[in-house]
């Protein structure tokens, strides 16, 4: 198993550096793509990974950071000769699958006027859809996927890939707030990466270390103070019902019993070293902060 972090980033502030959230498998023979957030398909392009290739993406719930590269994904994967393609998902992917050939119907004929692959409409307008928990377990010669409800404000699915050639395990929570049932879903993988966007005092960057790209324009220094008063009022905004803590993310860690953990969805308010640091205290394994083109081989 091969694991690829394209993106990792968190909204509403875009980053160049750390695109929306895009995970890239390869599972056997069988390349998968978990969400697909802005930059997704530029960074496969970065790092060498064939998008046409992969056939199976899963979503793990529908806000603009993990899916709206996928309109750009569908159409030129379809275009460039992907044949066809399976999207797996939460409630409201049907209706997100089919937005593309609503919203694009013209630019897709106009393609196929032009010479575009016209035997391969499955690969675009009649793309598989595969609603979570009903089509779950997913399983393959090779792999097998399950997934878990998570506690999101809009619903939203983690996923566990079973790879049965070599029995590794990797897991993502999707975005979640702390979740003890969590550790038994990430029970000894191989791999959990876990969200950790909720930010606190000891994960925060002093306002001289951010960026200064990120205190003005459209951002001002009211967005990094909005972070930093999150941070000092102890996570007790209503976000923290809706997303972790880097510590929070370690003490699930810590239980699962998993080889490596991997901290996802980042502003660039963020300070990594903080971060490690939280989650060691409670997980003594190997820790990532996952920047974009992190490759792990399991």
């Amino acid at each position: 198993m091969e694991i690829t972090i394209l993106g990792s980033g968190s909204p509403p502030v875009p980053q160049i550096d750390r695109g929306g959230i895009g995970i890239h498998l390869s599972l056997g023979d069988d390349d998968v793509l978990v969400d697909c957030g802005p930059l997704t398909v530029h960074q496969m392009v970065e790092h060498g990974i064939d998008f046409v290739d992969i056939e199976d993406v899963f979503f793990t719930h529908h806000h603009i950071d993990h899916n709206s590269d996928f309109f750009q994904f569908a159409i030129l994967g379809w275009s460039l000769g992907r044949d066809t393609l399976t999207v797996y998902g939460p409630d409201g992917t049907a209706e997100f699958v089919e937005g593309t050939t609503d919203i694009y119907h013209d630019h897709i004929e106009s393609w196929q006027i032009r010479g575009r692959p016209r035997e391969h409409d499955a690969a675009i307008r009649d793309i598989e859809v595969k609603t979570a928990p009903d089509a779950f377990p997913v399983q393959t010669a090779d792999w097998e996927v399950t997934t878990q409800s998570v506690a999101h404000n809009i619903t939203t699915t983690a996923y566990r890939f079973e790879e049965h050639p070599t029995g590794q395990s990797f897991v993502y929570t999707g975005d979640t707030g702390a979740l003890q049932t969590a550790a038994t879903f990430a029970a000894d993988a191989d791999v959990l990466v876990h969200e950790a966007s909720q930010i606190t005092a000891a994960t925060i960057l002093e306002a001289e270390a951010v960026p200064a790209k990120y205190l003005q324009g459209p951002f001002r220094t009211d967005t990094y103070e909005g972070y930093l008063d999150e941070a000092t009022s102890g996570g007790d905004r209503d976000d923290s019902e809706y997303h972790t803590t880097a510590a929070e993310a370690g003490e699930v860690a810590a239980k699962a019993n998993v080889d490596t953990l991997v901290l996802t969805h980042l502003s660039p308010y963020h300070d990594p070293n903080g971060m490690i640091r939280q989650a060691k205290q409670h997980f003594d394994g190997e820790i990532h902060i996952a920047e974009q083109g992190l490759h792990l081989t399991l």
